[in-house]
């Protein structure tokens, strides 16, 4: 059962993926929200001195999936996966038009500014307010997949965001090894 639907999920991402080349490029600007958030994660780590990400279908087809589910559900609340997720949701009027490639952009701009607040030399690994920032730029990860959903709730729109991370970052114990200083601009 597990193999018939990875079978499908990956069909439906080869599919996918020979129709939209997600990482072109026009005038230097990603064409498609998924370059944009595999761009944007990148430069990021990149400051860090760590590792490009590499885009993984596995983990966008999940995060597609999660955002959905937590556009429709008005809320977020963190999947209890193997992964690393960061979650972001905008609300605003039912009729506006949304360009995915700047709210994804918003969103990774929003959690890399937790950096502000990260102390390097004795990180409190338990803060919530840092691990979005930590989760990015964790040196030990290599694939990130991004899903983003629009729907109508109450009236209003809702814009949900979700990036996953694999290998999944933040644990404990393994900060000042994983999270460096921002050397590489």
């Amino acid at each position: 059962m597990n193999l018939i639907i990875f079978l499908l999920i990956f069909l439906n991402f080869s599919l996918l993926s020979s129709s939209v080349n997600v990482l072109e490029k026009k005038d230097g600007k990603y064409l498609h929200w998924q370059g944009e958030a595999y761009g944007v994660h990148n430069r990021m780590r990149h400051r860090h001195c760590v590792n490009k990400l590499i885009l993984d279908p596995i983990l966008s087809y999940t995060a597609q999936a999660t955002s959905k589910k937590l556009c429709a559900k008005n809320k977020l609340e963190h999947s209890n996966n193997d992964y690393g997720e960061n979650l972001y949701m905008i609300k605003t009027e039912k009729n506006t038009v949304i360009d995915k490639r700047v709210i994804v952009k918003q969103a990774i701009k929003t959690w890399y500014s937790e950096k502000n607040i990260y102390n390097y030399e004795n990180p409190n690994e338990k803060n919530p307010n840092i691990l979005h920032f930590t989760q990015i730029v964790w040196k030990n990860m290599n694939k990130l997949g991004c899903g983003v959903t629009e729907c109508i709730v109450d009236n209003k729109k809702n814009v949900v965001v979700v990036c996953n991370y694999k290998p999944r970052g933040n644990i404990l114990g393994q900060f000042k090894q994983n999270v460096l200083q921002s050397t590489c601009i």
